[in-house]
């Protein structure tokens, strides 16, 4: 991708593909199961615009590798702690959408250098479905959503692609990868206590996977949060990158990081 550069950083045996670019305050962006970082280029390079972006692909996903263990979100912020020190990162902007939210969650609460969190229908709060009804929405209802309602076909095939790519590129791991994601799907996060920093909380407000009840649970048990809710279903932030960005710039920027 021409407007940033390619790295890889090493951690217990797990390399993490990452992209960088752009000057300013310090963003990291966390992207959601199954798909990559450059899933969301749209997004990223509105991004670079005004802020420095640094988006990794997550182990298991993109160009990085998969763990031998099952990790769970305090094992990816754990690792995304010591990446943010190894860039010497001193202060960032952390967002994340969905999975990626989650990971963003539990790194706020390892790390002081992350001074704002953004949550894009995130993680952190099981909704109590069984496995085969999670499954059904997260690949039949969620799918049929992105197409029919959000009328962006070139998108939808983007993602498509990528998600179906890293399954045939990763056939063999494919059932331990599940394992991983159905991990961190399914976590409730309990140390909202040590989530004291600004928080944006942005929302689909047709999400089929996590519901806006998931949304002001967040707001309710995050002290310094902001929540606005978004026309759009879980994938929104892929369809509408321009507004995602609008939103969380005019946020950045009213905080004055």
């Amino acid at each position: 991708m021409m407007d940033f550069q390619e790295g890889v950083f090493q951690y217990k045996g797990v390399s993490l593909a990452y992209f960088q670019g752009g000057l300013g305050k310090s963003v990291l962006f966390l992207h959601g199961g199954g798909v990559r970082a450059l899933t969301y280029r749209r997004f990223l390079r509105a991004l670079l615009k005004k802020y420095r972006v640094i988006a990794p692909d997550l182990p298991c996903f993109g160009a990085s590798s998969t763990p031998k263990e099952t990790w769970g979100l305090d094992n990816y912020a754990e690792c995304l702690d010591k990446f943010i020190g190894h860039l010497g990162l001193q202060e960032v902007i952390v967002i994340g959408h969905s999975m990626g939210g989650g990971v963003a969650l539990n790194l706020a609460t390892i790390s002081d250098r992350v001074k704002g969190l953004v949550l894009v229908d995130s993680v952190g709060k099981s909704n109590g479905y069984s496995n085969n009804k999670f499954r059904y929405k997260f690949y039949i209802e969620k799918t049929i959503l992105n197409l029919t309602h959000l009328g962006s076909l070139p998108m939808f095939l983007i993602t498509i692609r990528d998600f179906s790519g890293n399954k045939l590129k990763r056939i063999f791991q494919w059932p331990h990868i599940i394992k991983t994601m159905e991990k961190c799907l399914f976590a409730n996060f309990t140390e909202f206590p040590k989530v004291r920093i600004p928080t944006l909380i942005l929302w689909g407000d047709k999400d089929e996977i996590f519901s806006v009840e998931s949304a002001s649970f967040f707001h309710k048990n995050i002290s310094a949060s902001t929540l606005k809710l978004v026309q759009g279903n879980h994938d929104w932030c892929l369809f509408k990158p321009d507004a995602l960005a609008n939103l969380i710039d005019q946020w950045i920027v009213s905080n004055k990081f």
